[in-house]
């Protein structure tokens, strides 16, 4: 019996290769192929006229060969003229199968489809797909658009074609069953016929995956997915409450012992999201709070305190980073702030190993180690914790709900502080992270300059040097940040070993050094150790400095190529410099021509040093799945919803999930499941 939720490896004509192979698409069960949904779709239900085809449109054409000049070396491509009604189109293939090769021969017939380009001898179509007949075929034609799907090496577009068609046919049955049980509030197509829709389109639908008003079909699953996801969420912040949590009571004494060392007065906004966190500590249920706030805001020593509560209460703290180099500065704050109270602080990241990896782990199992700072290496086993009463996680946005949940699963009813330099919009936050409460540090320590921002061409990149010697003569320093710098996609780092040697040789009576993310992680610490005790007076880097470095005496930040980076990630870079007392400046060194998006970006940039409003306007530019991360980081990613786009059905949505839970809870639930939010119900179980 086939139903729902059959892995793909049980599927009839599905072996452990193509399984494997689907895996990687996401597709782990019948269901997910059901949802696999195209991208874009070709008619292939009409055959357009040669005399008619136009340039860069995609078409069926149909015609008779006249001539095929083979290959005359592996270089040189294999060329067919194809003529009807007196129009004549060049056919290009560089590859072609045996088989194919055999079927191309003087006066058959040909039916290819492809795009007409460009050319000064006439209409040519390069490596069109193509069928042969011996004589003029008939009127057989699809009698739906062809829709295209995303796909991997190893499966044809054919086959993956197939297949989806398949798991639509196997789930019919289940589908439809649901379909008759649903009662829904509101007008929506049910599910099984808005996915026919989208994977048999008739010729003339009008169909568009990337807007919900264009069909009712895109609407269904579009509510339905983020029903789902909601649903999931909220489950999610359910179990956890009903989950038991140690409570800490911060007492006053404890506080101020720890607020009294540090160099800085806290803010109206962190004393008033401490209150928050102070109060969360304190109930018997884990603490769920996402603390955003906008570069240099002072979120981390608000995790310290925290921290250090719940140590002097006998708990553990844990605090994640992304990466190891974030890993590493957060290990060095926190050893600054706990070493006073002899209190011991750990790191443990993927490159510790052997005799001191296991040190670490006796020690955090038997309580003898309080503070864990570490990447992800903290959630894998067979590390444990004695009492863990803390979870800190830096960089929320880069991690996806599962990796979360798996360490909250290292303690029992462990308090969550969750945080995100990445200033995300509160409506959009309100959506992503539902099984959160969100405190906002609104204000920014007092003191800090602000930072100027100017875009010069890389023509004047000899006068952005003369203004970097200028700086480093004020005894300032400065980083120098590459991204991809050319059309053949050179590496960041090799980007970043150029500039460093060209800056060496430029500026021979400076201190110049170099991090990128190739390095060994020991010698990315001790390259920004020496730069963060003036050792170094120039820094060259990628965009691994982006989060987590902090050097006051650091006034400039020249960004190359800042056409390559979102907003929010130039916000974020700029954010580095500006933590001191002196002006401090940032040079986006473009190349031109720039496109119109780009001049938008910079345009943007210059006119505002407020996160949040930046990250609206990221948002629109770009879209969620780019501000939050996904593509890199393993953070969840929608099949057909978008938060940004969908923003105004968000308020009936939540609606829709209300009556739903509170309705008809089984429906949601199927829903959840089949969408892959129940994955987020599932790793907390």
């Amino acid at each position: 019996m086939i139903d729902l939720y059959t892995p793909v490896e049980q599927l009839p004509r599905v072996g452990p290769a193509v399984s494997q192979k689907l895996h990687r698409l996401g597709c782990k069960t019948l269901i997910d192929l059901v949802l696999h949904l195209p991208f874009r779709y070709e008619d292939k239900t009409r055959i357009t006229p040669l005399r008619d085809a136009l340039v860069g449109q995609p078409a069926l054409y149909e015609g008779q060969i006249q001539s095929v000049l083979p290959k005359r070396h592996p270089k040189q491509p294999i060329r067919v003229m194809m003529s009807a009604q007196g129009a004549i189109a060049e056919l290009v293939f560089f590859k072609l199968f045996p088989n194919q090769l055999s079927g191309l021969k003087v006066g058959r017939w040909i039916r290819c489809f492809g795009t007409v380009l460009p050319s000064s001898k006439g209409l040519k179509i390069a490596h069109p797909e193509f069928v042969t007949f011996d004589e003029c075929p008939g009127p057989d034609l699809d009698e739906t658009l062809t829709p295209v799907y995303p796909t991997t090496a190893g499966i044809s577009q054919a086959r993956i074609r197939a297949l989806v068609q398949q798991s639509v046919h196997w789930a019919k049955p289940a589908l439809l069953e649901e379909a008759s049980e649903e009662t829904l509030p509101i007008s929506l197509m049910s599910c099984f016929e808005a996915l026919c829709y989208i994977h048999f389109p008739k010729p003339d639908a009008p169909i568009d995956l990337e807007s919900h008003e264009h069909h009712p079909a895109v609407k269904r699953l579009v509510f339905e997915e983020h029903a789902a996801y909601q649903f999931a969420m909220r489950k999610a912040r359910q179990q956890m409450q009903q989950c038991h949590a140690r409570p800490f009571e911060t007492k006053e004494k404890i506080e101020s012992a720890f607020v009294n060392r540090l160099s800085f007065t806290l803010t109206q906004a962190q004393n008033t999201v401490w209150s928050e966190i102070k109060q969360d500590l304190a109930k018997a249920t884990p603490m769920m709070r996402l603390v955003q706030g906008d570069v240099g805001s002072g979120k981390t020593v608000l995790a310290g305190l925290a921290a250090f509560s719940v140590i002097q209460s006998g708990g553990q703290a844990a605090i994640m980073a992304p990466t190891e180099l974030l890993a590493n500065q957060l290990a060095t704050q926190f050893k600054k702030w706990f070493e006073p109270f002899e209190i011991p602080v750990a790191l443990l990241t993927g490159s510790i190993k052997g005799k001191a990896r296991k040190q670490i782990s006796e020690g955090l199992e038997s309580g003898n180690i309080p503070v864990a700072v570490g990447t992800h290496a903290l959630f894998q086993n067979p590390i444990r914790f004695q009492n863990l009463g803390l979870m800190v996680v830096d960089e929320q946005h880069r991690f996806g709900v599962e990796q979360r949940l798996a360490l909250y699963q290292k303690g029992q009813g462990t308090h969550q502080l969750v945080m995100s330099a990445t200033p995300i919009p509160r409506s959009l936050a309100m959506t992503m992270w539902a099984d959160l409460d969100i405190s906002i540090v609104s204000e920014r320590p007092p003191g800090r300059q602000p930072i100027q921002t100017i875009a010069v061409p890389t023509s004047r990149k000899e006068d952005v040097i003369e203004r970097l010697d200028a700086a480093i003569e004020r005894e300032e320093q400065a980083f120098w940040v590459c991204t991809l710098v050319n059309e053949n996609e050179t590496l960041p780092q090799e980007a970043a070993v150029k500039a460093f040697e060209s800056l060496t040789q430029r500026l021979p009576h400076r201190r110049v050094g170099c991090v990128h993310g190739q390095m060994p992680s020991a010698e990315k610490e001790k390259t920004l150790a020496a730069f963060r005790a003036g050792e170094i007076e120039v820094l060259v880097s990628t965009t691994v400095i982006e989060v987590g470095i902090d050097i006051p005496k650091a006034t400039l930040m020249v960004i190359e190529n800042p056409e390559r980076l979102g907003l929010a990630q130039l916000h974020q870079l700029r954010g580095r410099v500006g933590r001191g007392q002196k002006s401090s400046f940032c040079v986006l060194l473009y190349d031109t021509p720039l496109s119109l998006l780009a001049k938008k970006r910079i345009e943007i940039l210059r006119s505002s040093d407020d996160g949040f409003e930046l990250a609206e306007e990221d948002l629109k530019l770009r879209g969620p799945g780019e501000v939050l991360g996904r593509r890199q980081t393993g953070a969840r990613q929608f099949k057909i919803a978008d938060i940004y786009r969908d923003r105004a059905l968000i308020g009936d949505i939540q609606s829709l999930t209300d009556y739903l839970q509170t309705h008809q809870p089984k429906v949601v639930e199927s829903w959840a499941s089949r969408w892959h939010a129940g994955e987020i119900v599932l790793t907390q179980v």
